[in-house]
Parts: C-alpha cells; sequence; structure tokens
C-alpha cells in the first residue's frame, strides 16, 4: 500500500505541537508571571493528549493532560535553576503516537548590584611604563555586558575595550586619572564609583651649570641643577668630588647651590644627584673653575684690513683666560651702534662681521672684553684700521686705447712671424728690388691701418661727448 507523502507530512504537522510564552525569553529571577503554553493545533475535538514539559531535554517541568481544544498551560516561577532549553512533548491516547515541539531557551537575568573597580597593583599608583590592570566587579548580576570610562579634569570619554578587564601594559602620564566601568544585563545596570589611577614620572637625568656672583669683595659659585621631567618631590644632592656636600627637597624641578669660591682657583668637580623613589640618576659632571679675562687680541679677515667698498671684513676677538667674558666693540673710539644692516655679531659676540664695507667703515677697531660677574674688570685688545678704498671705473677712451695697442701688437707680431718664416725658406731677400718692394707695400699698409685705428678713436671720442 502506497503512502501519500503530502498526507504523511500533514499527519505530522499535526502531532507536533507548538510551544510559546507568554513574554519575553529573558525574564528576571524570582519573577512569578511567566506561563509556557503547549498545544496541537487542528487536532480532533474529543481527542485526549497528554502534554510533558522538559527543560533541557530530561528534565520534566510539568504536565497536562488535556481533553478536546483545551490548551495546556504551565505557570512558572523563575529561579537559578529555570535557565535553559525548553520543549513540550505531546502523547496522543487514541494512537499512542508522540510530537515534539520546538525549542525555546529561557534565559534568567539576575539583576545587577554593588559594582566596583579592582587595581592591579592594588593601590592604584604606578611608575610611567610599567603595566596597569583594571578589573570591573559585580556582587550579583548574570550575562553582563561592560563598558568603561576615563575621566580627566578636562574631558571624559569611553574607552574601546569593553571587556571586565582592561589592561595598560605600558602606562604613560597622561593616562592618570579617574576610572569606572558600567555593568549591563539589559536587565538593569550598574555603576561603579570613579577609582584613581595615578601615574609617577621618574625624575630625568639633570642638567648642572653655574654662574658666578660678586658681593662686595667677595665672590660666590651658583650651581643650578634642573631636570625636565619628574613627579614631585624630587630629592637634589650636590656633589663635589663625588662626596655629598648638600641636598635638599623640594615640588619643584630646579635647584640652585650657593657655593663661595677663589678666583683662578679650581674649586672641584661637581654632579648633580636626582632622586623620587626610582633610582637616582646624576648629571655630567661639571668643573668649577673662574678665572679672570686675560690676554685680549684682535685680529682680522683680510689682513692688513685694505678692502675695497662692498667686501666684507671680519674681526675676531680672542682671550687667553676668561670663564665668563662680555664682549664690547669700539669704533673711532665709541661704542659700535646698534645697526644690524650694517654689521653682525655672532651669538658669544666675540665675532664682528661687515658684509659689505663702505667709507663709512674707515677707522679704528677696538675690542673690550668684561668679566660677566665683574663689569669693572675691562681689558681692552689693541686697535686695528680699517682702510676703505674706493674703486674707480675705467673710462671708455682708456678702454678704446688698450684695445688698439693690443691690435697693434699683434699685428705686428704676425707679421714678424711671416718674415721670419719666409727669411727661413729662402722666399724673402732685403737686399732684392722686389723685396724693398714688398717692404714698402708694408709699410704703406701699416700706415694706413695705424691712421684707421687713430679714427676709429676719434669717433670714439666724439661719440662719448655726445
Amino acid at each position: 500500500m502506497k503512502v501519500d507523502p503530502s498526507s504523511q507530512a500533514t499527519t505530522l504537522a499535526i502531532i507536533n505541537p507548538v510551544l510559546r510564552l507568554n513574554g519575553s525569553s529573558e525574564v528576571r529571577l524570582g519573577y512569578s508571571g511567566l506561563s509556557f503554553f503547549c498545544d496541537v493545533p487542528q487536532r480532533e475535538a474529543n481527542e485526549t493528549v497528554h502534554f510533558t514539559l522538559y527543560r533541557n531535554e530530561t528534565n520534566t517541568v510539568g504536565e497536562h493532560i488535556s481533553r478536546g481544544n483545551e490548551e495546556a498551560t504551565f505557570a512558572h516561577l523563575v529561579r537559578n535553576t529555570s535557565e535553559g532549553m525548553y520543549t513540550c512533548k505531546a502523547t496522543f491516547q487514541s494512537t499512542n503516537k508522540t510530537g515534539l515541539s520546538q525549542g525555546i531557551f529561557l534565559t534568567v537575568l539576575v539583576p545587577v548590584e554593588d559594582v566596583t573597580v579592582e587595581s592591579d597593583p592594588p593601590s592604584a599608583k604606578v611608575w610611567e611604563g610599567e603595566r596597569l590592570t583594571l578589573t570591573c566587579n559585580a556582587a550579583k548580576g548574570n550575562r553582563l555586558r561592560y563598558e568603561w570610562h576615563f575621566k580627566t579634569k578636562t574631558a571624559t570619554m569611553k574607552l574601546v575595550t569593553s571587556g571586565r578587564s582592561t589592561t595598560i601594559h605600558r602606562v604613560l602620564e597622561n593616562q592618570a586619572g579617574n576610572y569606572s566601568c558600567v555593568a549591563d544585563n539589559n536587565l538593569t545596570a550598574g555603576y561603579s564609583q570613579d577609582i584613581e589611577v595615578e601615574v609617577k614620572v621618574p625624575v630625568s637625568i639633570p642638567r648642572i651649570w653655574y654662574s658666578v656672583h660678586k658681593q662686595v669683595k667677595n665672590y660666590s659659585a651658583r650651581i643650578t641643577c634642573e631636570a625636565e621631567r619628574g613627579s614631585p618631590p624630587v630629592t637634589f644632592t650636590l656633589l663635589r668630588n663625588t662626596r655629598k656636600i648638600m641636598n635638599n627637597t623640594r615640588d619643584f624641578l630646579n635647584i640652585t647651590f650657593v657655593l663661595p669660591i677663589t678666583l683662578d682657583q679650581n674649586m672641584g668637580i661637581f654632579t648633580c644627584q636626582a632622586e623620587n623613589g626610582k633610582k637616582p640618576v646624576h648629571s655630567d659632571t661639571q668643573m668649577v673653575y673662574v678665572a679672570r679675562v686675560r690676554g685680549v687680541s684682535l685680529e682680522s679677515r683680510p689682513h692688513p684690513l685694505e678692502v675695497s667698498v662692498n667686501e666684507e671684513m671680519v674681526f675676531t676677538c680672542s682671550v687667553e683666560e676668561g670663564t665668563f667674558p662680555v664682549y664690547k666693540w669700539m669704533f673711532n673710539g665709541h661704542h659700535l651702534q646698534a645697526n644690524p644692516d650694517s654689521y653682525s655679531l655672532n651669538q658669544q659676540g666675540n665675532i664682528l662681521t661687515i658684509p659689505s664695507a663702505t667709507l663709512v667703515h674707515n677707522g679704528t677697531y677696538v675690542c673690550s672684553v668684561c668679566d660677566a660677574f665683574d663689569k669693572t674688570h675691562c681689558i681692552k685688545s689693541a686697535a686695528l684700521q680699517a682702510e676703505v678704498k674706493e674703486v674707480v671705473p675705467v673710462s671708455i677712451e682708456a678702454v678704446a686705447v688698450a684695445f688698439c695697442c693690443f691690435l697693434f701688437l699683434v699685428i705686428v707680431l704676425s707679421v714678424c712671424c711671416v718674415v721670419a718664416f719666409k727669411y727661413r725658406t729662402g722666399e724673402y731677400n732685403p737686399n732684392s728690388g722686389v723685396g724693398m718692394e714688398k717692404s714698402a707695400i708694408w709699410d704703406k699698409d701699416m700706415d694706413e691701418q695705424l691712421r684707421d685705428c687713430s679714427m676709429d678713436n676719434s669717433d670714439l671720442e666724439s661719440v662719448t661727448k655726445m
């Protein structure tokens, strides 16, 4: 006996029950208004069906015997164990056939409570370059999604990371601030309190330098130590010949130590040490030796100083000794006036350059060098005399005469070469009449050429006068 496939599919569709919920498949823990409904559509009115509700295929949740067109109802109180896949099985008593519905996954959501942020290291204080891990914890709640926020004094931003933990492998100074997280599960959301992350910056290698000051008859060196970066407080220590002599802790990145000194005497090798909780760092060494200005000399380029207008003059002032020299320039007995268009000085002030000399730059130049810490002690160099000459332009007449003379010499040399050549080859004999005739012809040609040259010169002069 053949079975019609279409009738078999209809029979299966009738046998399999339909399972539905009276609300969302995501429910709150403890919810008591949840109900499952199970029924077989288009079943016969007198058919008795036994419905069984299962969770995860094996756990029986409830049973119901339905007669006629009655729909099976399963009221359910949502507990911690309620989450899972629910299916409904229908058994027909008349035929003992069974059908199984499609599944519905029930998600049990626990309200979010007590959200906090945990830091590793626990103090949330890290050095720049170290690792920082922040973890978002919720005392209660499931199926959580996380969101991180970073807040500075000027802005609040959402971080890209969305996991429970966020890790900064090498913390930077600008990543210091307040961090918070949000835990959400579509039912409720929990917000943590801010946790302040402090990023400490190790102090950078300091620089060291000094200046000298005069107090009546005594002199002192002011030795300055300065670091570019570092979180305060910073402890600065001054070492002389590797021995600690002074220290000070402050909230600034620089300090000045004052020491009495004697001029022209080596006061020692000084080093600055800086520390703010990490390994101490040291500056380069600095020898403190203060010498007065001695042996001032002045040189020029070119030497001697005889130049034409628009040529360059360069003066260089040198000292044999002097730790802090200050250079001044004098011209014809007066201090050189500030005129950047006329001359320039290098940064140190000991090189004077006049790029384009004029007649007003004629005169004597003197370099005076003083001690920066004692302006009463100055030494002058010997004076240098500069002579700037004006270039006289060559006239057109002089150029014409010179050209004619040059042309005459060229002709004479050419004729001499020709005569010498003919004489050597025997073509020219000065005693023969032919030779005398040629000589006369040559003399006549030379007179005409010289007359032409003279006429050209007259014409050129007349043109010039016009």
